[in-house]
């Protein structure tokens, strides 16, 4: 009888030890850094947006361009260029495509060590994604020029072993989570940063960038449009008798534009006002990941309160919503 009463004061002892550390991070505190990765994952298509609304505006208005030109040669050529374009646009460099892809990646490590339920497969899955952003990283670090990235936090990723029971996975999970989240935090700054320097442009650069290209493009529909809607002319010769030399001239014909092609215009401008709109909204988003982080570094280092944590997600949530509705508007159908 004895022996069973100290068997059962050890699992008791054993069970608080365990909860007591497993408090140091309670279901709220991961639960906001649960929300917060699911509202980060696939953040990448928010930027990339931007850049790819901007490439389409830019493309169509060199199809108008093109239809204002006085030769067959002169057409083709802006219509091979405006199909080169979006290939060759060099907005999105490998530094900032890195960037992308390691916010993305890094949010869904979150939701994964951070899911309700544990399995061999979130472990697995864990693994490959540990090994993949550490990668990701190391591509970075070659290809930057600033202060290398912290390594090691692909590897702290794939740690989490489901095994113990699960009050033993959630204080694996805790630590982890306390180990990865400072780890993350310089790296998030530097990649925030970098998606900044696209959508605002840097100083100094040297070369046109997303902004300035954006506000020059309503300039550029105007001038393509003006060009579409002129003057065409149609060379013809006319000849006399048997006379060989004939005369030459032109017959000026005036091309009056169609509903359609001014509902494109129309369209044009809209979306450009559309692309400039989202690019606003994204820096607000860039802004409020970050300080949307560095309130969960604080949470995890600190006793904060849980209504700055949550305060700092739901306005980050709140700016994804409205990207999604100006990305909806751009898609709309005709």
């Amino acid at each position: 009888m004895r022996k069973q009463f100290n068997s059962k004061c050890l699992i008791y002892v054993l069970t608080s030890v365990l909860a007591c550390s497993c408090a140091s991070l309670t279901k709220s505190q991961l639960k906001e850094i649960q929300i917060f990765g699911q509202l980060t994952q696939n953040f990448s298509a928010y930027p990339g947006y931007v850049v790819s609304s901007y490439n389409t505006v830019h493309q169509q208005q060199q199809l108008f361009f093109a239809n204002g030109l006085p030769t067959p040669a002169e057409h083709y050529t802006m219509i091979a260029e405006a199909s080169d374009f979006k290939i060759k646009s060099d907005l999105i460099t490998p530094q900032i495509d890195l960037s992308l892809k390691i916010v993305d990646r890094y949010a869904q490590a979150l939701i994964l060590l951070t899911a309700d339920r544990h399995s061999k497969a979130l472990d697995t899955a864990s693994k490959g994604l540990g090994l993949n952003l550490e990668k990701l990283i190391g591509s970075y670090n070659t290809v930057s020029r600033s202060a290398p990235l912290p390594t090691g936090i692909g590897g702290a990723i794939g740690q989490l072993i489901s095994s113990g029971g699960s009050l033993y996975i959630r204080k694996k999970q805790a630590e982890e989570v306390k180990k990865i989240i400072p780890l993350a935090d310089t790296i998030i700054a530097q990649m925030t940063n970098n998606i900044l320097v696209l959508l605002n442009g840097q100083i100094g650069a040297g070369q046109t960038n997303l902004p300035q290209l954006i506000a020059l493009e309503k300039d550029n529909i105007a001038r393509s449009y003006k060009r579409f809607l002129g003057l065409n002319r149609e060379q013809i010769s006319i000849r006399k008798g048997k006379d060989t030399t004939g005369y030459r001239g032109t017959i000026v014909s005036e091309r009056f534009a169609g509903l359609e092609d001014d509902r494109e215009c129309l369209r044009l401008l809209e979306n450009l006002n559309y692309t400039e709109q989202l690019r606003l909204q994204c820096i607000a988003a860039t802004q409020n990941l970050r300080k949307a982080h560095k309130k969960l570094l604080e949470s995890v280092q600190q006793k904060k309160d849980l209504k700055e944590i949550v305060a700092e997600v739901q306005y980050y949530g709140e700016n994804q919503r409205k990207m999604h509705q100006i990305i909806k508007a751009i898609n709309r159908q005709p």
